[in-house]
């Protein structure tokens, strides 16, 4: 896990992928409107730590890379960040592997992050994890066109939902980024939830459908 900082303040979380690569949402890096070169010099990223009052180490940023095809809304919303220092690994600093055949659905990943728990707390500065049960991107749009609200869950897209079936459990703010992760494989790049564990999926972008542009980056 990687913690990403702007101006020092936790922005969201990313998933090591190499010892200088950072994959994590493009949306983290609206940027107050900023070009995207004078965003990365704003941009910090932790490792390390799973504790972000806790130093761990902490990277420059030489790069980040947004998908093409991101224009802003969540479809696409992947991005590979390039540290300016290398990730010297340990038993707290580890690479995730990258997937070699897509979803399965109904399988368990676990996501982790340092999003707010409720709607009225403050960030966690204490790393957090959750069990969730893989859904399509159709299974998805079928569950919010039956429970509202009306999403469209893009096909490069999957959801995920608690495993223990409690509605009070899930992404929420501060999240953006999360990894989901199967078996130290990640598989999916948290981009939204409906509310704060409201019983609703949440939204993952599906590392699968993105590896060409991520192995281009590596």
């Amino acid at each position: 896990m990687a913690a990403l900082k702007y101006n020092d303040h936790f922005a969201c979380a990313g998933t090591i992928i190499s010892s200088n690569k950072i994959l994590t949402a493009a949306n983290c890096f609206w940027c107050r409107n900023q070009p995207l070169e004078e965003c990365v010099k704003n941009f910090t990223v932790q490792t390390g730590s799973a504790d972000l009052s806790i130093d761990g180490n902490l990277h420059r940023v030489k790069e980040i890379k947004i998908f093409d095809g991101y224009t802003g809304k969540f479809a696409n919303d992947i991005a590979v960040v390039t540290l300016q220092s290398e990730i010297m690994f340990s038993a707290n600093e580890k690479a995730a592997s990258l997937p070699d055949t897509d979803i399965t659905e109904n399988t368990v990943a676990i996501s982790s992050g340092w999003g707010i728990k409720t709607e009225d707390s403050k960030i966690d500065n204490k790393l957090a994890s959750i069990e969730e049960k893989i859904l399509s991107a159709s299974k998805c749009n079928e569950f919010f066109l039956k429970n509202g609200p009306n999403i469209d869950v893009d096909d490069n897209d999957f959801c995920a939902i608690a495993a223990s079936g409690n509605n009070n459990t899930g992404l929420c703010v501060g999240d953006t980024g999360n990894p989901s992760v199967v078996g130290g494989t990640v598989i999916g790049v948290a981009t939204y939830g409906v509310g704060c564990g409201k019983g609703f999926p949440d939204v993952f972008t599906n590392v699968y459908r993105f590896l060409k542009f991520i192995k281009s980056q590596l």
